[in-house]
Parts: C-alpha cells; structure tokens; sequence
C-alpha cells in the first residue's frame, strides 16, 4: 500500500514528542491549563451568544436555500400585517408575531363546547384574559392598552370572542350565540365571517349548515406591533403572564392547550436547559468507570489519577474549542449542549490505550523511554479514532441546516482539541505519574511504600519490578484468557457456520427496517416531551385540520386590469388550484371585483379609464377594502399592476398530508405559464424532508469516503481497506435500519446522528483489521488481534454507553434520538469489531492476501514489532527478577500454549514446557 509507511512516520514523530514531553513536562502541564481558563474567560464574556433570539433562531432549523422559506420572506415583505387582514393566512404551525391563543376542548365522548356549560367556560375563560393587568415603570396596562386596534380604535377578534365577551353577565348564553353558530362561513351585515379557525371537530346539520356540536374552541389574542422597545417590553410581560394564567385555570369537562408566537422556540431552548442537571451524573459515571479502569489492584502500578487527569483533559479541551468558537463569535444553538456528553464519552477512552502501552513498556527503562514508547505505540490508533471522529463532524458541515453546521462545527473542534491535549498535558501528566511510580511511592497518598535496604536480594529495584509484575499479572492474565478464549469460540469453523447464519438476520432485519423508515421532521420531536406546545400543535391537527389555513398564491407578473387574457389566466389557475382534493375556495379579489362590477351593471373588461372608476369603487367598500393589499400597483392608478395574490383554503391539511398539498399546488400553478410560487408555511416541512434524505444519503457517501481514505494510510492491505469500508456501510445501514423500529424518522437530528455514527463506527472495526494485518503471520494472529483489540474494544463501548446513559430519563425526543443513535453505534460497531471482522478476516485472509507464503522478510520483521510485548515476552528479554524462578515463567506461558520465536528468517510457532 503506497501509504503503509506512513502509519511509520507518526508513530516516530509522536515517539520523539513523547520523549521530549517526559523531559519537560511542567509547561505541557501548565500551558492548557492556562489556555483554558483564558478561553473559559472567553465564554463569559460572550455569553449573550447562549441567550436565544427567539424571533430569528427558528431559521437554524430550515434549509438556507430552501425555496419555501425564501417565498416566505418575499411575501412578508411585499403583504405585510395591518388592520385590515390581521386575520387572513394565519398559520398556527409557525404563528404570526404577536399572536397568542388558547384551544378549549370537550375532555368527554361527544362533548361539545357550544353547549350551554361550554360558552359559559369560554366566555370566563376569555374574560379572565382579558382582566390581566402588567406593570412596566410605575405604569399598568390592560388589554385594551396593548391590543391591536382597528381603526375605530376597538380590539381586533372575532366576532365569536367579541360576543362571548359582551354575553359574559347573560343568564342563558347558547339562545344568543345561536345566530353565529354556523360552519364554515357566516354572512352578517353583508360581510362573511370564517369561524373554521375557531371552531373544531364539528358537527353541523346538512339543511342549513348549523352547528350541533363542536368538540373544540380556538380563542385568538391579538396584540399591538411593537413599535418601540417598550413596547416590546410590554408584549412580553403580557405574554408571560398569559401562559402563567392559563396554565393555572381549569374546568370540568374541559381541557385548555395553549401556545404563543414564541412558545415554540421556548420549548427548544428548554431541551438544552434540562441537561444542565444531568452534568453531575455524567462526571459521576465516567470518573469512576476511568479510575477502576486505571486500577490494577497494586498500590504503586495502580494509576486512579491518570484517570483524573483524563476527564481533566476532556474538559479543557472542550472548554477551549467553545471558547475560540465564542471569541470568534460563532454561532451557537441549543443543540450544542449535547457536545460535551458526547465528547467526553468517546474521548476518555483514549486514557486506556495510552496506559496500555505504558503497562506494555519495560519497568528498567527511563521514564523519557517509556512514555516516549507509549505515546508511539497508541498515537496511531489515537489518530485514527480523531481523525475519523472529527472527520465525520465535518462531513456534517455540508448539510444546508444552519443548525447541524453550528453542532458539528463545535463537535469537530472539541475533538481536535481533545486530541491535542491528550499528547499534550495528558502525556505530561503520564510522565510525572511515571516519575512517581519509579520513585515507589503510593498511587493516592504519593508516599515511598518501599525502605531501602542493604540486602542486594532485596534491592529497590528488584523489589519495583516484583511489584510491577504482581500489578501486571492480573491484568494481562484476564487479557490473556479472554483473549484466547474468544479466539478460540469465534474462529473454530462451527462458531463460523452460526456467525454468518447470525450476520445474515441481522442484514434481513436492518433491509426491513430500512423498507419501513419514514423521512420526515415531526416539529414535537424537537420539543421536550410532554409540552404544552406539543399538545397544542396536536390538538390543532386533531381538530381544525378539516377547514385549515390557507395557502398563498403570489404572481409576481405585470398585467393590465382591463385585460380579458390576463384576468382569464387568473381566473383559471385560481379555480385550478382550489379544485384539488386538499383545497376549497378561498379569497380572490378578482372573482369579488367582478361580482361587484355585475351588480353595479359595469364591467372590468371595457376601456381603462371606465374599468379603473369600477375599481376604485370597490375598493373604497368597507367590505373589500383589506383587498387593497393584495395587489401591487405600479402607481397611484388602478390600470396596471406588477404582482397580486389569492389565497386558497386548504382542506383536510393535517401534518401527514403536507407533502402531497405541496406536490399538488406546485404542479398546477406550474402548469398555468404564470411567473410566482403558492406558499403555505407546512412547505417549509416539505423542503426541509427532501433535502434530508438527499443530504443524508450525500454524507454517507462523503464520510465513508473520508473514513476509507483515512484508514488506507495505516493498512498494508488493499483487502483489508475493502472490508473495513463494507463494514461501514454494514454498520450504518444497520443503524438507520433498526432506529426504524424505535420509531425515529430520518429528519436532521438522526441525521447528525447517523453521519456521526460513520465516524464512530471505525473506532471498533479499524483497530481489530489493523491488528489483524500487522499480526498476521500463523495461527496466533486471531490471539493476537485480540490481545490487543479485545479488552480495550470493551472498555471504549461500555465507557460510551455509560457516559450517554445519563440522559436515559431526560424527556426530550431530541436527546433520545442522541441516546439510541449512539447505544446502537457501540453495540453493532463491537459485534462487527470483535465477532463479524475476526471470523471473516480469518476466513479469507489467506486466500484474499495471497502474500501468506511471498512476505518478504522485512514484512514480517514489521509485523513482528508492531505486536504489543506481552509480559512473558519482556520477562524472556531480560532478566527474570529477584524471587521469580524461570520455571513461573515457563508456567505462566504454559498458559498462553504458545510464543513467537523470531530466528531471523521466518516467524515459527512453538511450545513452550
């Protein structure tokens, strides 16, 4: 492979910085712990970038060339909100600013909120409201202070609300409402009147379409355009303190749901607010998984502070990513939060492999030696865990999500910087531990547990390398059995047979699930569990789905009034687009201008002047004046205008059926010639599914890519970089596969997830083919691979879960997904590391290679050096210490059944005994 020696060239690098460390190991200690605090100094300061903007933060959550989401903002600027449509295209999936509402609705089997008992509860509930007073700067204001007004200067609502106000002191309510209760329209003084947006689950009589029932009221509160920062100040009291009145009323027979124009973003912010607690478990959890695992059971080889010193690392390295990202002004969202348990659970692993190596050193070496040969041997596979973690997270960064970029951005340099660290200030504080066990002082206290003593027998340094040995055995025994052990059960051509049987289900169930994957984003699961405003949006689609909001036909177009062609064209996509399965007239101002023009004997097809009089007329009725704002002219006459707008009301629109509706509309408007879009604000979902998908699907392909190329630099077979690849790919469909089965769709949270997935994959499959590679040379190589690939392969997926498993019991769909993605990550990712990989390489190693009998001999002399010493090999090269015959040695690797002895020419296997 033309990038073999490459893995060469970084360990002797890393070996000449982990000698240089040893010897100067202080400024490696203090200089990250100054830069943390320099770069924690950092995060204070900037910490208005944790402080949400609620009005403009939802864009982190969309496409930033999303074609929707810029109709949206064309439309805002062009229509904008005044007194004369307050009420027109409101969208309660992503409300309109200022808006606030409450959703009354029957708790009972065919209970109805018309009822007598039911506009009783609706008219206290919207007097209450009503009645609230907020105090800003020694000054109180009510509703009618911060409502917004009509030009009368009276509350803009609802005929429906505005009655049910005047009739709150009325004995019988329901004899009075009765004029009003009709679904879906109500003509009252000559004006219509829609009461589908508050009213739902209705029942009405076929001969005059007069309500008998509805399950649901949906009360609407309007408040001022903020004008000013007080203003805005105010807003925000009022709203405050309607959430909290809400939230504190209650009738029988009733359940309210409620939201505001900001609730939604609240509720994610509250996602990250609530792993704030769970901090203290994390900690918890990994200190004491790294200091057992740093213990041996003797008192001067025992390293518990190594294990310290690696959550210690961690942290600062975490610590400085986030504070270069806010010094740099980066941007930050709530998703971020989820950064350090994450980081932290897949880097402290990296304490293990270093102390592996140090445990794998010759206690007569130097200290500089020893860490120098430590840091050599596990550089690599530390290398590769980074790069391919970090990798990953970059690859994030070409998804079109504003959101996902800020969390991988963030993901990606933590973990550069934890790399960093860990060959910076955690090799310094290896070597001072070093320093501390060659001195033979006590692993906690740091006292001399050995006297000198005039016996040579009984020298210190005989007694040192007794006690390292004592320490070692027990570790490298249990490596040494399981080991073995595995080898033994996952090699044998039996175990094989079923491995492959078990392989082959787990491909059938993962395809399965892969036929049965939904791809789409359901906005709850960006809530925590059990919020109001998950509640609310459902009670919405149960409810007033039937009769839903419109949709926005814009025709960006310059056309003449008095045209024949140009209002027929109108004419025909308006009555195109309002004929489909999903829709039902709504408002034109064409088909009413031209029904204005009939009753009045006139014409808008006639001469200019004549056709802009007819015009002028009807806009000056009060009953078609909101019409005004939706055409643009292109000056103050009425002949010629540049754009116009329609809306179409949307029927049966729940969640499920937004992509159809977006389908449906896109292609008819398309087939009218015309120059414009048809907005609704569940486009946005639409655009925002398939641009997942494909972007998901363009990540795999880029991380596997990286990941492949990544490990071509280490491997020294073409066959073994083939396998590893397929093994990615296995993995990842495998998750996406069975995350089917857990009910998670594929929208941008699993998508950061499973491409984060591809980088953590490598991790357990990588090491055990590098391993076999580099071992392979006789039947030991399976031994020998998991020897060194076994018990750390272990260590890393238990610590990764355990440090996840802290966020088992937080409620929020959002970090549930995190929790799965990675538990199923560790569990496949160990199966193919330690049981798939293994018994496939050893199948088809010898065939596939075809270099078993044609190695050259400086092939295998690399192999060789590349195997970890066990301790029999560094008791057998040099001597045997004081009070350990060479019969225990001989017996102790009896247990093995066999050691490598290199003569020069070849690699043989004998036995030893």
């Amino acid at each position: 492979m033309p990038f073999f020696r490459f893995q060469y060239i970084v360990r002797a690098f890393f070996c000449d910085l982990g000698r240089f460390i040893a010897s100067f190991p202080v400024p490696f200690v203090l200089l990250p712990v100054a830069l943390s605090i320099a770069c924690s100094v950092g995060i204070y300061l900037n910490r208005d970038l944790m402080e949400t903007d609620y009005e403009n933060s939802l864009t982190d959550f969309f496409p930033e060339n999303s074609e929707s989401w810029q109709n949206m903002h064309a439309l805002r600027k062009l229509f904008i909100i005044d007194k004369f449509n307050v009420f027109s295209g409101i969208s309660f999936l992503f409300l309109k600013k200022n808006l606030v509402y409450v959703i009354m609705a029957s708790s009972r089997k065919n209970g109805s909120v018309i009822s007598e008992h039911g506009l009783r509860c609706a008219s206290d509930l919207i007097s209450r409201i009503k009645e609230m007073k907020v105090s800003y700067q020694s000054a109180e204001y009510t509703w009618k202070d911060i409502c917004f007004s009509t030009e009368e200067g009276i509350c803009a609502e609802h005929p429906l609300t505005q009655t049910l106000t005047l009739l709150k002191n009325t004995h019988h309510i329901a004899p009075s409402m009765q004029p009003l209760l009709y679904y879906p329209t109500i003509s009252i003084d000559g004006f219509l009147v829609d009461n589908t947006p508050i009213l739902g689950g209705v029942t009405t009589r076929q001969t005059d379409n007069s309500l008998t029932r509805a399950a649901a009221m949906r009360i609407l509160f309007f408040l001022r355009e903020a004008h000013s920062d007080e203003d805005a100040v105010v807003n925000e009291l009022w709203r405050k303190a309607f959430l909290k009145t809400v939230e504190n009323i209650c009738y029988p027979g009733y359940s309210l749901y409620w939201s505001s124009w900001l609730s939604f973003m609240e509720e994610i912010q509250r996602n990250s607010e609530a792993l704030w607690p769970y901090f203290p478990y994390l900690g918890l959890i990994l200190l004491l998984m790294t200091v057992g695992g740093c213990c041996d059971g003797n008192a001067v080889t025992s390293k518990p502070w190594l294990g310290i010193y690696g959550l210690l690392s961690a942290t600062f390295a975490i610590l400085t990513s986030t504070g270069i990202l806010f010094y740099c002004r980066y941007s930050y969202v709530p998703m971020v939060m989820m950064m350090p348990f994450l980081v932290l659970s897949v880097s402290v692993d990296n304490v293990f492999l270093m102390l592996s190596s140090w445990r794998a050193t010759k206690p007569s070496n130097t200290v500089e030696d020893r860490t120098a040969e430590s840091v050599g041997n596990s550089a690599v596979s530390i290398l590769i865990t980074s790069l391919t973690d970090g990798l990953s997270f970059l690859v994030g960064n070409l998804t079109p999500f504003p959101a996902v970029q800020v969390f991988c951005t963030h993901c990606a340099l933590a973990l550069l910087c934890t790399f960093t660290y860990q060959m910076s200030f955690f090799t310094a504080l290896l070597a001072l531990d070093g320093r501390r066990e060659v001195s033979r002082r006590h692993c906690l206290t740091f006292r001399r547990t050995i006297k000198h003593t005039k016996d040579s027998s009984c020298s210190p340094k005989n007694h040192f390398i007794d006690n390292v040995n004592i320490g070692w055995r027990s570790f490298d025994k249990c490596n040494e059995i399981f080991s073995t052990s595995l080898a033994a059960v996952v090699c044998s051509p039996f175990s094989k047979v079923i491995i492959i049987i078990m392989y082959l289900a787990y491909v059938a169930f993962f395809c399965y699930g892969l036929a049965t994957v939904v791809v789409g984003l359901n906005v709850e699961h960006l809530l925590p569990r059990r919020s109001y405003v998950a509640m609310t949006l459902k009670m919405n689609d149960r409810y007033f789905s039937s009769y839903a909001d419109f949709a926005t036909v814009f025709v960006n177009q310059t056309f003449s009034i008095n045209s024949r062609v140009d209002q027929q064209r109108f004419l025909n996509l308006y009555y195109s687009l309002t004929s489909t399965e999903f829709s039902a007239p709504g408002e034109f101002w064409l088909t009413e201008a031209m029904a204005f023009a009939q009753r009045l004997n006139e014409s808008l097809v006639q001469e200019p002047r004549r056709a802009e009089m007819v015009l002028s007329k009807f806009f000056a009725d009060n009953r078609y004046q909101h019409y005004l704002s939706d055409i643009g002219f292109e000056s103050d006459s009425l002949r010629t205008a540049k754009y116009m707008k329609m809306s179409v009301r949307l029927r049966n629109a729940g969640r499920c059926n937004y992509t159809r509706i977006a389908e449906i509309m896109t292609r008819r408007f398309k087939e009218s010639s015309l120059s414009g879009f048809v907005f609704h604000p569940g486009f946005l979902l639409v655009d925002q599914d398939s641009l997942v998908l494909q972007t998901l699907i363009q990540d795999i392909f880029v991380a596997m890519a990286t990941m492949v190329l990544v490990v071509m630099l280490f491997m020294s077979s073409y066959w073994s970089v083939a396998w590893v690849g397929i093994a990615i790919v296995s993995i990842c469909l495998g998750v996406i596969g069975i995350l089917s089965f857990w009910h998670v769709h594929i929208d941008m949270i699993s998508m950061i997830t499973i491409t984060m997935s591809i980088g953590l994959s490598v991790d357990y499959i990588a090491h055990a083919t590098y391993h076999y590679s580099v071992n392979y040379f006789g039947p030991l190589s399976n031994a020998l691979t998991y020897r060194h690939v076994g018990i750390p392969t272990v260590q890393s997926g238990l610590l990764a879960i355990a440090g996840v498993s802290a966020l088992v019991f937080l409620e929020s769909h959002m970090v549930e997904t995190f929790v799965k993605t990675v538990f199923l990550v560790v569990v496949i990712g160990m199966a193919h590391g330690l049981i798939f990989m293994p018994a496939l390489l050893s199948t088809i190693m010898p065939d596939a290679s075809g270099e078993k009998e044609s190695r050259s001999i400086e092939t295998r002399k690399n192999h060789k050096l590349e195997a970890l010493p066990t301790i029999v090999d560094r008791w057998q090269n040099e001597e045997a210490p004081t009070g350990l015959s060479s019969r225990k040695v001989s017996t102790f690797g009896q247990q093995m059944n066999a050691h490598l002895k290199y003569d020069g020419q070849k690699v043989q296997v004998s036995k030893i005994g």
